[in-house]
């Protein structure tokens, strides 16, 4: 384990060596790997440099991708980093709540001191705000005065700011204005490095053939490395038989399989992924955001299920299978040029997964 040069004070940040061509970096109890570069990126500017914040920093992702963990380190980062102590965590709910604890307790003054005296902020799964008006205002307002001082202020959500249209003007323009920073799910490397320290925090002895064998043959994020490192644990302990990759093999076989997901189950995940209503995509309207999202979920529904162009087009309001077509050849095109829609297509992807036969 090598230290990356950081500025003083900061000391858990680390880089695992755990390959001769790749580095996978520990950050507090969070661990990134190659696809998270601009993760690290984001990281440094924010502990390491010591410039002025300014906005705040916004990370989104599926979940299981790591978010919570981050916003949780870094605030403990941030308070070891000249013994700082003004720093604080919250669920974007339980934020919502203690305000309205506060007003019902004539505390709401108290309230908005504790969070505006702050030297970093940590507001987690902002999206869940989408409908609870009074703490989205007081979260923007509370923005204002953080930025304004110079804090730092860190949020997580589900999805890109731009894609929360259900958060009030004020808010949604204040998290636009920062710097944006999308969460991958852990690639191979940072799988194996998660399995090994969940491996280590329940005393489990694993060769690292039995790690590489669990890492390459699982996806997606922190509960799913979680729940197969369980079954296997317990299946060994069944047996009374060592943790093997032929175990681990015997394990992964046995996984229930899921089905193909059907067009209405992509059209509902893709709704939910650009913040939209189902009926928006199969409406007639041609809103920039709206003609996306369709677009992704035609792409999505040719790609993944083995409906043929004339039924997703009757899906879809009854269009004509050219319309679908072109939206197909439209995705293809903006996966090789298009950050956002790759990445849309990408965490889509990871939530409709399925075992093909």
């Amino acid at each position: 384990m090598v230290a990356i040069p950081v500025a003083s004070g900061i000391t858990d940040i680390d880089v695992l060596d755990t390959h001769a061509a790749v580095s996978v970096w520990r950050v507090g109890d969070s661990i990134l790997g190659p696809e998270n570069q601009p993760v690290l990126s984001a990281i440094h500017r924010l502990l390491c440099t010591g410039l002025p914040c300014g906005q705040p920093v916004f990370f989104y992702g599926p979940s299981g991708c790591g978010k919570t963990h981050l916003a949780r380190a870094l605030v403990k980062l941030w308070r070891q980093r000249e013994n700082r102590r003004s720093a604080k965590y919250v669920y974007s709910v339980d934020f919502a709540r203690e305000l309205a604890e506060a007003i019902d307790t004539k505390t709401a003054d108290e309230f908005r001191e504790r969070y505006r005296r702050l030297s970093f902020l940590s507001v987690d799964d902002v999206h869940l705000l989408q409908g609870r008006t009074a703490a989205e205002e007081e979260l923007a307002r509370t923005l204002d005065v953080l930025v304004e001082a110079e804090a730092a202020v860190v949020m997580t959500a589900a999805v890109a700011p731009e894609r929360l249209n259900g958060l009030v003007a004020h808010l949604q323009s204040r998290l636009v204005a920062g710097l944006a920073v999308p969460v991958a799910l852990p690639g191979l490397e940072a799988r194996r490095e998660i399995l090994r320290a969940l491996a280590t925090s329940r005393k489990m002895v694993l060769e690292d053939g039995v790690l590489e064998a669990l890492a390459e043959g699982l996806r997606g994020g922190i509960p799913a490395l979680s729940g197969a490192l369980s079954r296997l644990e317990a299946a060994a302990q069944m047996d009374g038989q060592p943790i093997t990759v032929e175990a681990v093999r015997r394990v992964l076989k046995a996984r229930p399989g899921r089905p193909r997901p059907s067009i209405a189950e992509i059209a509902t995940a893709a709704a939910k992924y650009f913040s939209l209503r189902v009926r928006d995509l199969r409406g007639p309207s041609r809103r920039q955001t709206i003609v996306t999202a369709r677009d992704v979920a035609m792409y999505l529904a040719r790609t993944v299920t083995r409906a043929s162009l004339h039924q997703i087009g009757q899906y879809f309001a009854g269009r004509d299978h050219t319309t679908v077509a072109h939206a197909c050849r439209k995705t293809e095109r903006l996966l090789a040029s298009d950050g956002f829609v790759r990445s849309a297509v990408d965490q889509l992807r990871e939530r409709l997964e399925y075992d093909s036969p």
